[in-house]
């Protein structure tokens, strides 16, 4: 499996690291690699649920990649939610990503600086590829082998972290846990772990890469989560107007 074959060249020079922290090739390829699974037209359901709430998004996700945006995503907040109505998101190829929501009243406003609208990364993205990464070791996970790559920020010249560690499987290639880190404390702020379909059911054969749910213990704010995504849509075909934030009527 090509996956697999990238990944043990790796791992057989994940030793060999840049004294600039310049992620090995390798490693930037196997990541890449990942995230290209997603680089395509997406939209499903995501049923949230934990101990203060208990909701559903509906999410539709356009692979851009122009001269500024990699990806544009609407959601829709149909049920239970403190919010309701819709907000978007376009995943900047420089700066922050920005963010929309519709107030009550309908109209538009641009959160892009509140912290409060940090919706959860729920499939791998760019993001994913910002820092240096090396992999440190490799581990059992449950029934997965899985390679563990250390991701950290690089600031004048030096390097921060961990900030976070991917558990990636050396068999299929998928994401199986995320821990985020306090680095200076050397303690685990939160952790996401992604479960997937079983492809041997002939109705899931191609959602090989795609999660059916995502578990995220939050120990720094001591809360528990669990997202069920279901009604996977793949290459869909949009109409790209419907990713322009605009008043709702």
């Amino acid at each position: 499996m090509k996956r697999k074959l990238l990944l043990i060249i790796t791992l057989s020079s994940f030793v060999f690291l840049s004294d600039d922290y310049k992620t090995e090739k390798q490693v930037i390829d196997l990541l890449e690699n990942i995230v290209s699974e997603y680089q395509r037209n997406l939209s499903f359901s995501l049923l949230i649920n934990n101990e203060q709430l208990k909701g559903e998004i509906d999410i539709e996700m356009a692979w851009v990649n122009d001269s500024s945006v990699f990806r544009k995503t609407k959601l829709d907040f149909i049920d239970g939610l403190d919010y309701s109505g819709v907000a978007w998101v376009w995943s900047m190829k420089k700066g922050k990503d920005k963010k929309w929501i519709t107030k009550p009243s309908g109209k538009k406003i641009d959160v892009t600086k509140r912290k409060e609208f940090d919706f959860p990364v729920i499939l791998p993205d760019q993001s994913m590829l910002d820092g240096y990464h090396s992999i440190s070791d490799t581990l059992n996970y449950k029934s997965h082998k899985c390679a563990i790559v250390d991701v950290f920020k690089v600031s004048r010249g030096k390097k921060k972290g961990p900030l976070r560690k991917l558990w990636i499987d050396i068999e299929d290639g998928l994401i199986y846990k995320i821990e985020e880190f306090d680095y200076r404390k050397e303690v685990v702020t939160k952790e996401t772990v992604m479960e997937y379909f079983d492809i041997s059911n002939s109705t899931y054969k191609n959602l090989e890469a795609f999660p059916k749910m995502i578990y995220i213990n939050d120990f720094k704010n001591n809360e528990s989560s669990s997202m069920q995504i279901s009604d996977y849509k793949i290459d869909q075909e949009f109409d790209l107007s419907i990713f322009e934030p605009v008043d709702i009527k």
